[in-house]
């Protein structure tokens, strides 16, 4: 309630004055859209609306949303800050929608746009002390970003000929000259900041709730990733040659799948039986049209017909968005509370009745409970078979097609989609495996590891240096017998960019792989044996999890090589490098208990080895380099066992087990 008297009067005069004037603006502008009322003529949208009347119409609704907050403050109602707070802040996303439209500053903003400041310059010093009322407003801000992002989309596909909602992606409003860029940016820019307003609210309602609170940073996560993604890595428009922000755009765009996907599945956690069942199949209906909208990016990069395209990506979007208006309503019920008391207010009990209800109850919870004992007995199998599971379905689901057809790995968007895809199943095995074996307990244990910083800096030199050293002294070395060996970064055009990618693109692929690998895996392993010994267990496993990625790009990179003898030089030769790594990785992470080295020290190998670094070279160079590159770490790998041969292959290792 507000209690300061210069406050209220001042909030008091901002609201009359704004409802007064949009509702007598809003009414004229509805009544006679052709706009001779108020002398402002149609051509100034510059072709957005054919009239005044749905503007006007808008109009209207803020004025009577003034209104109202006008009169809850008078009456000193309880949510007078929270009408307040929409009705300023509705005013100040249509006046930037205005700006947009009418690409271009009109003294009537001034007029009615530095009072609506004036108003939350008053209203925000009440916050602090209002934190219900603070944390329902943030929960709030979900609801309205939700409507403002179907808006935006509705808006800008009229000021774009030619667009249309089910062929079209909304990453092509705000594509590089997009003639509705101007308009959807700003617009999308308030949604992601409502929405992280949104993901701060979560977290305020979390309580002791771990679940949630990830789920709230997989919220905030998506948006920031999303905003940099608009203003630094928009797309181009169809037909247009490809720069680097295009690969950019739809990595950093996978990034933020993930992120949501993350948040919907650990918000699933948080809750009871009807809103769980509900997350996980939205969860799975968002990754199913995610897959098929990846599965059409080639046909759009190819400038080739994508019927259904918008329709697919629609259905994940607005299937995430209604999932968060649902979380906020539900959170705004029920306040901030434990975890066991949401459980009970949101779990639908079903009485039963009859023998064979009985019967069927029982049989499910026998079946229950052997899953989840073998599940416990046996982990790592476990995580294991999922991981191929997710991984390999994906990869065949998305890229197959390429795959058994032989098209160029290099030339075919397929694989990089199918490649995205199947980086998922570490992370979504580990996380699900985590929460299965140890809970929230184990969770937390998780995300301690990923926050473990200090280690010291010999082991951030160690998991930085290690391979691009490795790497640089092998093509230093071949490189005087041939200038096809000469690093990537010599020879490219744009130096920028792959050093852009490599960075971006190490840091994603380290993270999805290692939330898994190192965060569930690796820890279990180290109970009974040594670094050395789970290296050599591991490294196999992690070839051939790679097995169809590799087969696709084995099977255009032979050159003059028969096939059947290039392809099995090629395993052997990935077999020999990435278990020599994957030895040192287990070695760093035993000595340091750090997940994020860990993750440094594979995005260090995706950066050296597969971007920066990397020679493009096929046939009997590339087995060359791989050859001297893997016998180059079997040699770190021997030094590093006679320094450190007590930790490395003998003494028994601390258990690290979640």
């Amino acid at each position: 309630m507000i209690t300061r008297r210069w406050q209220r009067v001042t909030l008091l005069g901002v609201l009359g004055y704004e409802a007064a004037g949009a509702v007598l603006g809003g009414s004229l502008l509805a009544a006679v859209p052709d706009g001779r009322l108020i002398d402002m003529p149609v051509d100034i949208m510059e072709g957005t609306f054919h009239d005044f009347f749905i503007p006007g119409l808008i109009l209207l609704g803020l004025g009577i949303l003034n209104a109202a907050a006008f009169v809850a403050v008078f009456r000193r109602h309880r949510a007078d800050w929270v009408l307040a707070g929409l009705a300023s802040g509705g005013l100040a996303v249509w006046f930037g929608v205005e700006i947009a439209v009418l690409q271009q500053l009109h003294w009537l903003h001034a007029m009615w746009g530095l009072p609506v400041v004036l108003g939350g310059m008053v209203a925000l010093p009440l916050v602090p002390a209002r934190h219900a009322t603070l944390r329902n407003a943030l929960l709030a801000c979900g609801i309205v970003a939700s409507l403002l992002y179907v808006t935006a989309t509705i808006l800008g596909a009229m000021r774009y000929p030619g667009y249309h909602f089910t062929s079209h992606t909304v990453s092509e409003l705000f594509a590089i000259d997009a003639p509705s860029k101007a308009l959807v940016d700003p617009l999308l820019v308030a949604y992601s900041l409502l929405w992280i307003a949104f993901g701060v609210g979560v977290w305020l309602s979390a309580g002791r709730s771990l679940a949630l609170r990830i789920a709230a940073a997989g919220l905030i996560g998506k948006e920031i990733e999303g905003v940099v993604v608009q203003l630094f890595f928009p797309m181009h428009q169809r037909g247009v040659a490809a720069t680097s922000n295009d690969p950019m755009h739809g990595v950093l765009t996978y990034v933020g799948v993930v992120s949501f996907l993350v948040a919907m599945g650990f918000g699933a956690m948080a809750f009871g039986t009807w809103f769980r069942r509900y997350s996980i199949g939205t969860l799975l209906v968002c990754l199913a049209f995610a897959i098929l909208t990846g599965l059409e990016v080639p046909r759009m990069v190819a400038n080739q017909p994508t019927p259904w395209m918008g329709v697919w990506e629609r259905i994940t979007i607005f299937g995430y968005l209604l999932w968060g208006v649902i979380l906020a309503i539900l959170l705004r019920a029920h306040g901030a509370i434990a975890p066991r008391q949401l459980d009970k207010l949101t779990q639908l009990e079903t009485p039963p009745s009859g023998d064979l209800r009985h019967w069927l109850a029982r049989q499910r919870e026998h079946l229950m409970t052997t899953r989840t004992a073998f599940i416990r007995r046996q982990p790592v199998l476990t995580y294991f078979t999922l991981t191929f599971a997710i991984s390999w379905g994906g990869f065949l689901l998305a890229g197959g097609s390429g795959l058994f057809a032989g098209t160029s790995w290099r030339t075919d968007p397929a694989f990089l989609v199918a490649v995205q895809v199947m980086l998922a199943g570490p992370p979504i095995a580990g996380l699900l495996m985590t929460v299965l074996v140890s809970g929230t307990a184990g969770l937390r244990e998780l995300l301690s590891r990923l926050l473990k910083w200090r280690v010291g800096g010999r082991w951030y030199a160690v998991a930085l240096l290690t391979a691009p050293i490795l790497e640089i002294a092998v093509l230093l070395a071949l490189s005087r017998v041939s200038p096809v060996f000469l690093p990537a970064i010599v020879t490219s055009d744009d130096k920028a960019a792959l050093l852009a990618s490599g960075i971006a693109i190490g840091l994603a692929g380290g993270f999805a792989e290692e939330l898994g690998w190192t965060g569930f895996a690796i820890p279990r392993l180290l109970v009974r044996h040594s670094a050395f010994a789970i290296g050599v267990i591991v490294g196999p496993l992690w070839v051939a999890w790679h097995l169809l990625q590799m087969l696709w790009v084995g099977a255009t990179s032979s050159e003059t090589l028969p096939l059947a003898l290039f392809l099995p030089l090629f395993f052997l030769s990935a077999v020999a490098t990435l278990t020599a790594y994957r030895v040192l990785m287990v070695w760093v992470y035993e000595r340091t208990g750090s997940l994020l080295v860990a993750i440094l020290m594979h995005a260090s190998y995706i950066f050296s080895t597969l971007f920066v670094l990397a020679p493009p070279t096929t046939g009997l160079p590339f087995l060359t380099y791989s050859g001297a590159f893997a016998a180059a770490l079997w040699v770190v790998v021997a030094a590093v066992a006679v320094a450190d041969h007590a930790h490395f292959t003998q003494q028994p290792l601390r258990k690290r087990a979640a």
